[in-house]
């Protein structure tokens, strides 16, 4: 997810630089609906960027609880001295 994240952080810069440079030389960009885009599709990519980024912590946590040496308890109330 994180991956995809940063696809999308970098895919939505580069249209905000298009878009940036495409109203400077040709004037054809609206600019509301330009800074729309921009900022919801940056900040959607940002969750799934740290969301990815909790996910790898998660997953790491949860190898690293599996790996742990198993112990056996004896339940036999029958060894206990009364």
């Amino acid at each position: 997810a994180w991956v995809i994240g940063a696809i999308g952080i970098l895919l939505c810069i580069a249209y905000v630089l298009y878009a940036i440079l495409k109203q400077v030389f040709v004037g054809t960009v609206p600019s509301g609906f330009t800074a729309t885009i921009g900022i919801v599709t940056f900040l959607s990519s940002l969750q799934i960027f740290f969301i990815g980024i909790v996910g790898e912590y998660v997953g790491r946590i949860h190898a690293e609880v599996k790996a742990r040496p198993t112990f056996i308890v004896d339940w036999d109330l029958s060894k206990i001295n009364h």
